[in-house]
């Protein structure tokens, strides 16, 4: 897939038009309010989300984030939600409570599919929609790598999902010879942070997770350059 800088930037500016409690110490609890930013920094990184020498690769990226609607798991829709360019520090900001017409075009009640793979969701007509992660170059308009989040500390990977009330996400869903168990529960409308721990080699669980140590990374599976 490539993209060019001035689409990327049209894209950005579309959007900018369309735009216009008891504190919880433990981390897998619901979060008391929704993230309202992403406020990291980028990392590339390899197998087993090991941080790499980013002086191999290029520091001037483009990051687009589309929606996935109706699901956690799946492909996204064509439109970005949010375009960034970090700056040379590859520091990342994002206003997450900005372009909620966009948000709510694009998310969608749990779709039958996922109910009838295990999943409930409860109120039923809860729509949800998990925030994609794209990573290009601005030199060649290339796809760089996998991108998504993770937690700095544990390396487990992480997962922004948007809510448009409170609701509770249970079950389990097998899929590609590995089962994800469900249990989360958003306190509140807005986008949520969710960690998937490996409780074995074909076995993940999904909980809350309460957004902190939050890290953008773009996973390269070719390490020849190294």
């Amino acid at each position: 897939m490539i993209i060019s800088r001035a689409a990327l930037l049209a894209i950005s500016l579309t959007l900018l038009l369309t735009g216009c409690a008891a504190p919880m110490p433990d981390q897998h609890r619901p979060q008391a309010r929704a993230a309202s930013v992403i406020d990291t920094t980028v990392e590339y990184v390899g197998p087993n989300n090991i941080q790499l020498d980013d002086s191999y690769y290029p520091r001037k990226v483009a990051l687009a984030f589309p929606m996935v609607g109706g699901a956690i798991f799946g492909m996204p829709g064509d439109t970005a939600i949010f375009v960034s360019e970090p700056d040379q520090s590859l520091h990342l900001y994002i206003d997450l409570t900005e372009n909620k017409h966009e948000i709510n075009r694009t998310i969608l009640p749990l779709s039958d599919e996922w109910h009838q793979s295990g999943l409930n969701i409860e109120p039923q007509d809860t729509r949800i929609g998990r925030l994609g992660t794209f990573a290009y170059s601005l030199e060649d308009g290339q796809q760089i790598g996998a991108g998504g989040f993770i937690d700095k500390g544990t390396r487990r990977n992480l997962i922004l999902l948007y809510v448009d009330r409170p609701c509770r996400l249970t079950g389990v869903l097998s899929m590609e010879e590995r089962t994800y168990r469900h249990e989360l529960e958003f306190a509140e409308q807005g986008f949520h942070w969710i960690v998937v721990e490996e409780t074995s080699r074909s076995s993940r669980t999904l909980k809350n997770h309460d957004g902190s140590k939050v890290r953008f990374v773009i996973q390269i599976e070719d390490l020849e350059v190294m």
